[in-house]
């Protein structure tokens, strides 16, 4: 039986996405098309912003293929249907992209 329990850090426990109101779609959409290649990897930046030491080669090929899905002829199209992937609680992602190396 646990007497006593001490969280270290609870990364995870607490989403304060989740507080936030949704994204109406057509903005979604908008910040989609508009993605670069800096603000994709700014987005993943902010994963090692405390040590950017931390950023490896690991995560310049994950920037790069994300935003080589933008270079798609056909992602106005995806992006539409995806215009809602900033949102948390939208499942719709970035399903059907095919990667291409840049």
């Amino acid at each position: 039986m646990v007497e006593r329990l001490v969280l270290y850090n609870p990364i995870g426990l607490v989403d304060p996405r989740f507080d936030r109101p949704w994204d109406a779609t057509d903005e979604g959409y908008k910040r989609t098309l508009a993605a670069t290649y800096q603000t994709i990897r700014g987005a993943l930046m902010r994963y090692v912003a405390h040590n950017p030491a931390a950023w490896t080669p690991q995560f310049e090929t994950d920037a790069r293929i994300r935003y080589s899905w933008t270079l798609g002829a056909d992602f106005s199209r995806k992006a539409s249907r995806t215009g809602s992937a900033g949102n948390p609680r939208s499942r719709a992602g970035f399903q059907g992209f095919a990667l291409h190396r840049c």
